[in-house]
């Protein structure tokens, strides 16, 4: 597995004595693989050898029962064809795919050469993630990296978790349920084009989408072909049935700093689901908008990759 970011050191072992209670660190941790860490339940970094591949049929990551099953027509969803401007004057393939500052990376990324025609494409989760990704009264979280496109009629992208697919127009394959992301805008039941920022997206027992427009929109540097990576991370919190789900959608400045409060979410949106029903993620471009590094975990940190916080024993004397 190819990196694009070196793993991390966290933690150190540290010994402090507060009124006769000791309070002892585990040894310094060494994250060997950038993505072994707890809670993380689904990944997908799109590590896949070759240049212009398609996604069709590819099966790397984890958490996952089946290859990726991709329809649409024209521009083919492909990685290791990455090669746009960014601001700096390098192109995105010679990162390798996307990154961002403290996130551990791997592989190429998703993306479609041009605008022309539209593409869709689904992966069913495995049974066993999916029993602890979809509990009532527990809280999940998402992250995908997203470079929305500077091409002003093209910037639809969408990312969702739930129990349908995506189909022409990104309206869902019949009447359906998902929470997730997007780049796309609500243009009376249609998919409309976004302004580049990471919107929060929902299929309500419908074929068509419900957003809300998030407060949020990332900088487009000159040169560039795409606006700047965004981390964007989904905080899901499944209630009880009859009382309505909830979607908050971060914009993450900076992976060092703690969960966010969901009063900080650039984007929201409820919805009353049965999330039982829910096996997949699915995706849907009409344009050139990038996406890497999906993850789906039980906690903040699982989505960051970030290790868990060192065990702390507690010494009474």
């Amino acid at each position: 597995m190819r990196r694009k970011a070196a793993c991390r050191r966290v933690g150190a072992a540290a010994l402090a004595v507060v009124l006769g209670i000791w309070a002892l660190n585990t040894p310094a941790q060494q994250i060997e693989e950038p993505l072994n860490v707890p809670d993380l339940l689904v990944y997908e970094g799109f590590d896949y050898e070759g240049v212009n591949v398609s996604l069709n049929g590819q099966d790397g990551g984890f958490g996952f029962d089946e290859a990726w099953d991709v329809g649409g027509w024209n521009q083919a969803w492909q990685t290791g064809r990455t090669n746009f401007n960014l601001g700096d004057g390098t192109t995105v393939n010679e990162h390798g795919g996307l990154e961002f500052p403290g996130l551990p990376t791997v592989g190429s990324a998703l993306t479609r050469f041009g605008p022309a025609g539209q593409r869709w494409a689904e992966r069913s989760i495995s049974a066993e993630e999916l029993a602890d990704l979809t509990q009532d009264d527990t809280t999940i979280w998402f992250s995908i990296l997203l470079g929305a496109t500077a091409q002003g009629n093209a910037r639809r992208a969408t990312f969702i978790f739930g129990d349908n697919g995506m189909v022409e127009g990104g309206g869902m394959d019949g009447p359906g349920h998902g929470f997730g992301v997007g780049l796309r805008t609500d243009d009376d039941g249609s998919s409309g084009d976004g302004t580049g920022s990471p919107n929060a997206v929902a299929f309500i027992n419908s074929e068509s989408a419900t957003v809300d427009v998030a407060t949020f929109t990332p900088v487009l540097q000159d040169g560039g072909t795409h606006f700047d990576t965004m981390l964007v991370v989904g905080k899901i919190n499944w209630k009880p049935e009859g009382t309505p789900d909830e979607l908050y959608i971060f914009n993450i400045s900076d992976v060092t700093e703690n969960e966010p409060e969901e009063a900080e979410a650039v984007a929201s949106l409820t919805a009353d689901f049965d999330q039982s029903t829910f096996d997949r993620i699915a995706l849907w471009d009409t344009g050139q908008s990038i996406l890497d590094e999906i993850r789906m975990g039980r906690t903040y940190d699982s989505v960051l990759s970030r290790p868990a916080p060192p065990a702390t024993r507690i010494i009474l004397y």
